[in-house]
């Protein structure tokens, strides 16, 4: 028997939770921050200049996880550049053109 809503998930591969992300991001209105990533960011000295240029810049980091609460899929976008270690942990939805940036944190480059 099976319960009714649950749909099949397309895998979606690490390169292309990257390709997707890198596209969103040319755009800034398909980019949104969410309220605690903006709070956060001041207190990290993080710029929303240096939220896109990860975005859009980064590599992907690990692998995509499929969230179902949120139906989205979450991964971590990293970039090393101007003195920092950043990475944007991001989620996209399938049929939905926007990144939505979950949480971001940094550190002095090595």
């Amino acid at each position: 028997m099976t319960r009714l809503g649950q749909g099949v998930v397309p895998l979606i591969s690490a390169q292309e939770f990257e390709r997707r992300v890198k596209d969103y991001a040319r755009f800034g209105h398909m980019v949104r921050i969410i309220d605690h990533v903006t709070k956060d960011r001041s207190d990290r000295r993080i710029t929303r200049p240096m939220i896109m240029r990860t975005l859009r810049k980064g590599q992907i980091f690990g692998t995509p996880e499929y969230d179902r609460e949120h139906n989205t899929w979450v991964g971590k976008m990293r970039r090393i550049g101007t003195g920092i270690d950043m990475t944007a942990v991001c989620a996209i939805q399938d049929g939905v053109l926007i990144v939505t940036v979950v949480t971001v944190y940094g550190k002095p480059a090595p």
